[in-house]
């Protein structure tokens, strides 16, 4: 039927109306093969489709849910294309009212259309991007207050970028300009996350750099403000976690622009201040910024600008390193779940990589501040205890063995 289904007049033949009504009701339990088959007959009865817009809803539906297993995807978001391209004046109808339905089309499309595109040709979802980005940027700004619309434009161009790589290089511009503007009034988190996948993209672009630095700048204003109301961390995690993996993605694809800027500084204050969050994500972003931050004074040696970036981690370290230090230690004794240790371990073992003698004097200030005794003058800690301990971590030869160290220690505070 898929193969003579655009043969037949759908005008004169209502049958094919009642074949289409029975498609959309298989169910998932039905053997793949059948399915695969019913989704190509679907995308090839477009005009029927177009004639009983009726079925537009029915038909997106089951077509969503090939979208979503990997063997049918290809087959469904050609048949959606189809749809798409008969029904233009029904689908921009429907999704007038319901922009929801429309966030998923574009969404499912975007996510799971992966074409091979050779060397010098044009990605064929660049086009498409081009013509929905005045729809998305109306829609931003006619709904600029509303996290659950915001959230969804923000996943749609994430996918569209994953989806067309450097394709998008000529909506960068125009979305971080709008991004930056919307995220002064309404700081939505998912422009953060927006902004981490434009910096993993287009962080190794030489020409890119400078106005992804000023998107950062201009997104982490406001955030600090946000985060540092009352209880601003506990009640934004989202925005810590946000935050973080878009300062790692700098770290990862552009270390030096983000070291040698005038804004690390009140990124690590904001990092060593958000890692008593015990919340399970943005706890674990926090620790995973810090961590790489400190190991580009330590990988890729031999680079260009290896010695550029050592010296620079090495001014972080010398400014910042003290109260890291004593500031985890006090975490994971008094603030942290166990399940948390083994990344603030991570973090003390690359201060001790970068620099173990003067990390071995930042620890012993940082013990010496922690309580002897309690409240009530019961001993908590012996010097003993603190003296093994001091020389567990130091001494280590593997992350794991400060890791043990400290589950070890913090036991004695909990």
């Amino acid at each position: 039927m898929a193969s003579i289904a655009k043969s037949i007049d759908p005008e004169n033949n209502p049958t094919l109306t009642e074949v289409l009504e029975q498609i959309v009701l298989l169910p998932e339990t039905v053997h793949l093969a059948v399915r695969y088959t019913s989704i190509e007959l679907v995308g090839e009865m477009s005009e029927v489709i177009d004639r009983n817009p009726c079925m537009l809803d029915p038909v997106l539906n089951f077509l969503m849910k090939g979208l979503r297993e990997k063997p049918l995807a290809s087959v469904a978001a050609k048949a959606i294309h189809s749809i798409c391209s008969v029904c233009r004046d029904h689908m921009a109808q429907h999704f007038q009212g319901d922009l929801s339905h429309a966030f998923v089309v574009w969404l499912v499309l975007f996510k799971h259309t992966n074409p091979i595109v050779e060397n010098g040709q044009t990605h064929p979802c660049q086009k498409v991007i081009q013509e929905i980005w005045p729809v998305l940027s109306e829609t931003l700004n006619a709904h600029q207050n509303d996290n659950r619309i915001v959230e969804r434009c923000c996943r749609c161009l994430r996918f569209a970028v994953r989806c067309v790589g450097k394709g998008s290089a000529s909506l960068l511009q125009p979305l971080v300009t709008q991004m930056v503007s919307v995220y002064q009034v309404y700081p939505h988190s998912c422009f953060l996350y927006l902004g981490s996948i434009l910096v993993d993209e287009y962080g190794m672009e030489e020409g890119c750099r400078q106005g992804l630095l000023d998107m950062l700048q201009a997104l982490c204003m406001p955030t600090f403000q946000l985060l540092e109301q009352p209880n601003g961390l506990r009640n934004h995690p989202d925005t810590v976690d946000d935050l973080f993996r878009l300062v790692t993605r700098f770290v990862q694809r552009s270390p030096f622009t983000l070291v040698n800027s005038s804004i690390i500084v009140h990124i690590i204050q904001c990092a060593i201040a958000s890692t008593t969050l015990d919340h399970r994500d943005a706890n674990c972003s926090v620790m995973k910024f810090i961590r790489d931050l400190i190991h580009t004074g330590v990988t890729n040696d031999h680079e260009d600008d290896f010695e550029v970036r050592k010296r620079l981690i090495g001014q972080v370290m010398e400014q910042h390193g003290q109260q890291l230090v004593t500031q985890l230690i006090n975490t994971c004794c008094f603030c942290l779940p166990p399940y948390t240790l083994p990344d603030v371990a991570e973090v003390l073992w690359e201060i001790m990589v970068f620099d173990r003698p003067t990390f071995c004097r930042w620890l012993e200030t940082a013990l010496k501040g922690l309580p002897k005794e309690t409240a009530g003058g019961a001993l908590t800690v012996t010097h003993k205890q603190l003296t093994d301990f001091h020389k567990q971590v130091t001494s280590a030869e593997e992350c794991k063995q400060v890791c043990w160290a400290i589950r070890e220690f913090t036991r004695l505070y909990r």
